[in-house]
């Protein structure tokens, strides 16, 4: 059987560092990938993503004040991370689009 490579996600944020006045980041996650075909999770590097991923579902935010909530305990920084997974069985998960932001708080 054929099978279709999925391509990595994009992701666009309104900026890469919470500072004392960057308190919320809002975040788009881009999909070129057939909507029927695929679908996008996202998880934070150090999550177990077969458990802690999330599906995107439309832009959200994170908070500077829940950074703990995102990021590991005590962490500056943390990668956010993208995979285009398919909604068929042909469909073969894309790479990992990584996206890193750091709290400067």
């Amino acid at each position: 059987p054929l099978a279709l490579q999925l391509a990595a996600p994009t992701v666009q944020a309104s900026a890469a560092t919470f500072t004392p006045t960057v308190k919320t980041i809002n975040v788009t996650l881009k999909n070129p990938n057939a909507a029927a075909l695929s679908k996008l999770i996202y998880w934070f590097e150090g999550q177990n993503p077969s458990t802690e991923a999330l599906t995107y579902t439309g832009p959200f935010d994170l908070s500077s004040t829940a950074w703990e909530t995102y990021a590991m305990t005590g962490r500056a920084d943390a990668k956010l991370v993208v995979q285009a997974v398919g909604t068929e069985d042909f469909c073969k998960p894309s790479t990992l689009a990584l996206f890193k932001l750091t709290n400067q708080n």
